[in-house]
């Protein structure tokens, strides 16, 4: 999506923001067109200069929709109704997919099912077999209850549990691998995706919020940050199952919150706040919160982002804590891992799509919606699209905040500028 942006004839809102500064246009001015430009944003394609932008706002994998406009499919049902058989764990080679693969086989015994490690081709699932936690280890690769499966999941609906963590870049396909009629539990970043695609395909989603921090190390395996929380809806019909397959077995506590929604939202709020500027000043959090203690700009920053999204959150009916306890929250994070330099980040200096389309832009599209003003969160749209156009300009996406070094500290000193004219 992103790094797919041309930049053809008229304006683009990648590049508005670096032109009108060129072109001497004040601060004011520039914020003036952030706050009032969202008629020409989220206007059809055919009917607007600013296309571009609109294909990053409106991808195919970033939209935002809670409900589905299609009734389910012709294989719905029967969904799991009782403890499963058998668990698959989609995206086992993942460092996610094998922390949710290690909890579930360290249940699988006592609650006799086992655990299938599900990836897209079969070498896929030998990448990360160790699994690691303070002095708590599983070698995914020789527990008994582990097999390994790639492509169509063969499994009986009524009896599986389907545990979905792969990137969103991959839910068009995974989706298409799960069976008609399963209950699936999604752990994803962002706000909901490919709601018709699951409903099509009569899927019952189940979702879960993860802030349990995983880190591949090749060779070596998948280390697990210890204190990690995998959060479940207390009303979902699943819950006690949900229980029995990832009950505390060492790797990450499974809770039960009142209102997922509300969690999902919170999640989005810090991941669209730290994740997108950890990408464009190319720092991680220790040095990004050094950054925000000293320029109470990018402070404004940061915590504007995450404010914006509780507020739309608000519109759409969903009570969040106060924007102040989710931003100490994003603090509590940064101070935990300095060292991290989060997924998009990572995503960003691989030449891969990042999440962006899930989190701010899927923010900003849904804030037009409900008539809820999110111009940060469009501002760093907009740098981040920039961003993507200089790196993919160039022969190899290493090293881009070290080849592009003057242009990135004048274009981030651009948006903490505009950061505090907004706020």
């Amino acid at each position: 999506m992103l790094q797919r942006i041309a930049h053809t004839a008229g304006t683009t809102s990648a590049n508005v923001l670096p032109k009108l500064l060129s072109r001497g246009a004040s601060v004011a001015a520039v914020t003036k067109w952030v706050e009032t430009d969202a008629e020409t944003l989220y206007a059809p394609a055919a009917e607007t200069n600013d296309s571009d932008f609109e294909a990053v706002i409106d991808a195919d994998s970033a939209l935002p929709a809670t409900t589905s406009s299609k009734p389910p499919g012709p294989g719905a049902g029967p969904h799991l109704s009782g403890p499963p058989h058998r668990v698959v764990v989609i995206s086992a080679g993942g460092s996610q997919g094998s922390a949710l693969a290690a909890q579930a086989l360290h249940n699988a015994a006592r609650e006799q099912f086992e655990v299938a490690l599900h990836t897209r081709e079969p070498a896929g699932a030998a990448r990360h077999f160790l699994v690691r936690c303070g002095d708590r280890s599983l070698d995914l690769a020789e527990h008994s209850r582990a097999r390994r499966s790639s492509g169509v999941i063969q499994s009986d609906p009524a009896d599986t549990l389907v545990v979905d963590a792969t990137v969103v870049a991959g839910l068009h396909d995974t989706i298409a691998w799960t069976p008609p009629g399963s209950s699936v539990l999604y752990i994803q970043n962002g706000m909901p995706s490919h709601v018709d695609e699951k409903a099509a395909r009569g899927l019952e989603p189940h979702q879960a919020v993860s802030m349990v921090t995983t880190t591949a190390h090749p060779g070596e395996g998948v280390a697990v940050a210890p204190g990690g929380v995998m959060m479940v809806d207390e009303n979902d019909r699943l819950v006690d199952t949900l229980h029995r397959v990832f009950r505390d077995q060492g790797f990450f506590r499974l809770v039960n919150v009142p209102d997922i929604r509300a969690t999902r939202f919170e999640k989005v709020a810090l991941n669209c706040a730290i994740n997108v500027t950890a990408t464009l000043f190319g720092q991680p959090l220790g040095e990004l919160r050094a950054k925000m203690r000293r320029d109470h700009r990018c402070e404004r920053l940061i915590a504007g982002i995450a404010s914006e999204v509780c507020a739309v959150a608000g519109a759409q009916g969903v009570r969040t804590r106060p924007a102040d306890r989710v931003m100490a929250d994003i603090e509590s994070l940064m101070e935990r891992f300095p060292a991290h330099p989060t997924s998009m980040r990572a995503a960003f200096d691989a030449g891969a799509p990042t999440e962006i389309g899930v989190l701010n832009a899927a923010v900003c599209r849904l804030g037009a919606e409900l008539g809820v003003a999110t111009p940060l969160n469009r501002i760093v749209c907009a740098r981040l699209a920039e961003f993507e156009s200089w790196r993919d300009a160039g022969a190899s996406p290493a090293g881009f905040h070290m080849r592009h070094a003057e242009a990135v500290a004048r274009a981030t000193e651009e948006l903490l500028a505009l950061a505090a004219a907004v706020g």
